[in-house]
């Protein structure tokens, strides 16, 4: 195991591959608040943390940096198909990101073949860690999307060209829930 570069002779790490993912478990530190803080960073592999989550807009606070979400949603109910729904936001929680590090995320919306119906990039730069887990929101502005039929679409979260998290978005008919025809 390396701490930025350097051998880690002060701690032993144990890497095991649990579902997946790296864990890495710290079994014994000796002094590792002795090291200055730049050497003190472990490499992780990022991870979703908590959600993906959609919503209609997403504010950023300037000065704090906050992100506003306005609108979330589960699901979109179309009145008819091919529906194009209006342009909305997927927002990634994600950790175990490395200060200095420039990431590349990417969001892909597919339907249920795995076909590509639309996706969004973008690089990040964490240039300042507010916890120790390097947890960040991400929010992928997506324009109108076309969809064909109803059904069950997935959103894909790719951090580096890996796959750490998705989530369903279904897309309903409305005149099928209502009983009628519009």
């Amino acid at each position: 195991m390396m701490l930025n570069g350097n051998p880690a002779d002060t701690t032993q790490v144990r890497a095991s591959l649990e579902r997946h993912q790296q864990v890495l478990i710290l079994t014994r530190v000796k002094s590792m608040s002795k090291l200055p803080k730049d050497r003190a960073r472990i490499v992780m592999s990022p991870k979703l943390s908590l959600a993906i989550i959609f919503s209609d807009s997403v504010i950023r606070e300037h000065g704090t940096g906050k992100h506003t979400l306005i609108g979330t949603f589960q699901l979109f109910n179309a009145p008819a198909f091919p529906f194009v729904c209006p342009p909305f936001f997927v927002t990634a929680l994600i950790e175990n990101l490395s200060q200095g590090d420039l990431i590349t995320a990417k969001a892909i919306l597919e339907n249920s073949e795995g076909a590509e119906l639309g996706s969004v990039t973008g690089q990040l730069k964490l240039e300042t860690m507010f916890d120790e887990k390097g947890q960040t929101e991400l929010p992928f502005p997506f324009r109108p999307i076309s969809f064909e039929s109803p059904g069950e679409y997935a959103v894909r979260i790719l951090v580096n060209e890996q796959e750490i998290g998705r989530r369903s978005l279904l897309v309903r008919s409305l005149p099928q829930l209502l009983g009628s025809s519009v």
